[in-house]
């Protein structure tokens, strides 16, 4: 039988083991004018396929990105790890070339190869300047990375009360407000629950009050009333029963919120818990 031979095609990505990127570290623009002159491209790339503005916004090198921007270089390509010049800005706290990139209109939603966009990532960092900027600009709050991660989640996870506050009052009024709230990654676990995994119990509180589910359960049938049970968490218990929890659900394995709160490494600590639970109804 006649074999069918499927040519390769090869993407060049304009590697190069130029001066231009070493100019953009060393803040040589005159460098980077000269290697341009001599027929290098503005977005030629490195090993690490970042180009000599992904370098120059990695540094306190305004001047630079700005003449790069001006002379055309692309601010939206992406290095091997699919990290944009912003998010290299964001990740390495550079104020004036994330609003440089900012008003030169880069692309404020485009994510990287891990599906974490400039905002999942100014989360991460903790940097509540770059992250009310980019709601001021209107990114998309709903964003997820590959692993189902949402803004919301992330920041309920870190314990980081004002970026909750701040992406819950962006999303209010979007129509999809409370599939927003309500989200859950690739393990079914919501910013509810992430929260109180961490032991967020005043951000467990506020999600609550603005409409997280507090019966949605993990993909084994995990509910934030067992995880609160779980680590002995007593008033936040009071507040998932004040907003709907169901005392006696089971999880995958049969096992309720009393039960958690019996077998929890902090029953010892806590023994009001279960008693607490079962004057409320738990059986």
């Amino acid at each position: 039988m006649k074999k069918t031979l499927i040519p390769l095609v090869l993407i060049s990505l304009n590697l190069v083991s130029g001066q231009i990127h070493e100019c953009a570290q060393n803040h040589d623009m005159g460098g980077i004018l000269s290697e341009l002159h001599n027929g290098t491209e503005i977005d030629s790339r490195n090993e690490d396929g970042e180009t000599a503005l992904m370098i120059a916004c990695a540094e306190n090198n305004n001047h630079i990105v700005r003449e790069l921007i001006r002379l055309g270089a692309n601010m939206d390509a992406q290095d091997t790890n699919g990290s944009t010049p912003l998010m290299i800005a964001i990740e390495n706290n550079q104020l004036g070339n994330v609003l440089t990139l900012i008003f030169s209109n880069a692309n404020r939603n485009l994510a990287d190869y891990a599906g974490e966009t400039p905002l999942l990532k100014s989360i991460s960092t903790n940097n509540s300047i770059y992250t009310d900027l980019l709601l001021q600009y209107n990114v998309d709050v709903t964003s997820t990375n590959y692993a189902g991660e949402t803004t919301l989640m992330k920041a309920a996870s870190l314990g980081l009360l004002n970026h909750v506050r701040n992406l819950i009052t962006h999303a209010a009024f979007k129509p999809n407000y409370f599939s927003f709230i309500n989200a859950q990654d690739i393990c079914k676990t919501t910013a509810l629950l992430y929260a109180i995994e961490s032991s967020h119990e005043d951000i467990a509180i506020i999600l609550l009050q603005y409409g997280a589910d507090p019966n949605i359960c993990d993909d084994l049938g995990k509910t934030p009333l067992m995880e609160a049970a779980d680590q002995g968490l007593d008033d936040l218990i009071d507040q998932l029963i004040i907003y709907g929890a169901n005392i006696n659900a089971k999880d995958k394995f049969g096992r309720t919120a009393l039960k958690y709160s019996i077998n929890t490494p902090n029953s010892d600590d806590n023994p009001n818990t279960s008693f607490r639970l079962m004057q409320m109804g738990a059986i």
